[in-house]
């Protein structure tokens, strides 16, 4: 090969791999920095309560009608600007690792898919809420002199015998 012309893709195997190997952790950096960037843009940092404080909003989101999240222009161009590589990614290769992040359920397209946004979803490990007992449809029978109690609980048995 003639050392003026850039080797195909089909030969280096892109910006993917270092020295003929996959870089893994190359992509995992850029995944996660990219995904924090779509999360920054994604929710609204706080919003003002009556008494003049600051409280954290949590999972809402903006409103249906907000376009203020990046599109894959935006987002190449964060990650040009940003020095996260010394690597030039092109948008094709964004595309790419913007596609990982959506198979991974991690961010969404959004805006007729031209933009993406960051999903979140809310913690589930509450033990009361795992447990039949945050959607026993007899839970206010169930009582210790009551006709339902943990011992004799059809729903409790035949979820300590899953677990």
């Amino acid at each position: 090969m003639l050392f003026e012309l850039t080797p195909s893709i089909e030969v280096t195997g892109g910006p993917w791999f270092t020295d003929a190997e996959l870089d893994a952790d190359f992509i995992n950096e850029l995944l996660l920095a990219i995904q924090k960037y779509i999360n920054s843009r994604s929710f609204p940092k706080q919003i003002t309560n009556g008494s003049g404080g600051n409280k954290s909003v949590g999972f809402v989101p903006f409103s249906a009608s907000y376009t203020g999240y990046p599109s894959l222009l935006d987002i190449t161009t964060w990650v040009r600007n940003s020095n996260l590589t010394e690597v030039d990614l092109h948008e094709n290769d964004i595309r790419a690792l913007l596609d990982v992040l959506v198979y991974d359920a991690k961010i969404e397209r959004c805006v007729g898919g031209t933009a993406y946004k960051s999903v979140r979803r809310p913690e589930t490990n509450n033990g009361f809420t795992e447990s039949p007992c945050g959607r026993c449809p007899v839970f206010e029978l169930c009582h210790e002199e009551g006709p339902v109690r943990a011992d004799n609980c059809k729903y409790f048995a035949k979820w300590l015998d899953a677990l």
